[in-house]
């Protein structure tokens, strides 16, 4: 996992895509629905808990990916 270097199927390497896009549209959505809730409400929100909870997204992201890399690491 250091090095980064896995030879990995096309296969894989479309799913960790996938993965991304997905994670990458929910992170939008979620920070729209929060500001778009803020505004028609006229209250704020708590910045740092909305980058915490856009954090546990890329931390989904990282893992699926893992997931996808590990069964063709080093034995």
């Amino acid at each position: 996992m250091i090095n980064g270097n896995f030879d990995l199927p096309a296969k894989n390497i479309a799913a960790m895509k996938q993965v991304r896009e997905i994670v990458a549209e929910c992170a939008q959505k979620l920070t729209e629905a929060v500001t778009e809730v803020s505004r028609h409400y006229g209250v704020g929100y708590d910045t740092g808990r909305l980058i915490a909870a856009l954090d546990l997204l890329q931390q989904v992201k990282d893992t699926a990916c893992v997931s996808l890399i590990l069964p063709f690491g080093p034995n």
